[in-house]
C-alpha cells in the first residue's frame, strides 16, 4: 500500500512539477495530499535594492499556495536556475568566486517564506563592487499538505533538487 500511494505522488509530483511560468497548478490525486507547484521568473530589473544593505537585492511574489494550514502542517519547497543552468538548486545557495585582483567573494541567493508570500535574496558580497542579479532566475515553489505522516519523508531529503527528484522519481 505504502508503494502505491509513494507511486501515486510521485506522479502527482511530475505532473505538478511542469507547470507554466507564473501559474500554480494544484493536484489532489491520492486522497490526502495536496501539492501545488508555482514557477516564476525573475529578471534584471526586477530587483529591489534593499533599504538596509548595499550589497544585497529582493524580489517578493505573492504565493497564494501559501496558507496557514502549510506553515502548520505542510512543508514549502524553494528551487531556482539562474541563466542557462541545466539543474534546479535549493535555496540557500553559495557560490564563491574570485575576481582577477584575487578578492575572494561569495555571491548568495536565499529564500524566506510566509503566509500568501515568497522573498527572494541576492546578495554579493565583493568587497569593491557588489552587483546586482545580472540573468534571468528561475524560481521553482512547491506546497505540500495534509501528507500521511507515514509516508512523508524528512524535509532534508528534500532540500537538494537531485535527491528530491531521485526519491520522488521526477523528470525535468
Amino acid at each position: 500500500m505504502k508503494k502505491v500511494t509513494l507511486l501515486t505522488i510521485s506522479l502527482v509530483l511530475i505532473l505538478s512539477l511542469n507547470s507554466c511560468d507564473q501559474r500554480s497548478q494544484s493536484v489532489n490525486a491520492d486522497g490526502y495530499t495536496e501539492i501545488k507547484t508555482t514557477e516564476f521568473t525573475i529578471f534584471p530589473n526586477d530587483w529591489n535594492l534593499d533599504k538596509n544593505l548595499s550589497t544585497k537585492w529582493v524580489f517578493t511574489k505573492n504565493i497564494s499556495s501559501i496558507t496557514n494550514s502549510i506553515e502548520t502542517n505542510g512543508f514549502v519547497l524553494i528551487y531556482m536556475k539562474a541563466g542557462n543552468a541545466q539543474t534546479w538548486t535549493s535555496l540557500p545557495y553559495t557560490f564563491l568566486d574570485r575576481d582577477t585582483k584575487g578578492n575572494f567573494f561569495s555571491t548568495e541567493y536565499s529564500a524566506w517564506w510566509g503566509v500568501g508570500k515568497v522573498e527572494i535574496q541576492f546578495t554579493d558580497t565583493h568587497p569593491t563592487s557588489p552587483l546586482k542579479p545580472d540573468l534571468a532566475t528561475y524560481i521553482k515553489v512547491v506546497t505540500a499538505i495534509d501528507v500521511a505522516p507515514s509516508l512523508m519523508p524528512s524535509k532534508k531529503e528534500y532540500s537538494n533538487y537531485e535527491n528530491a527528484k531521485k526519491i520522488l522519481n521526477l523528470k525535468d
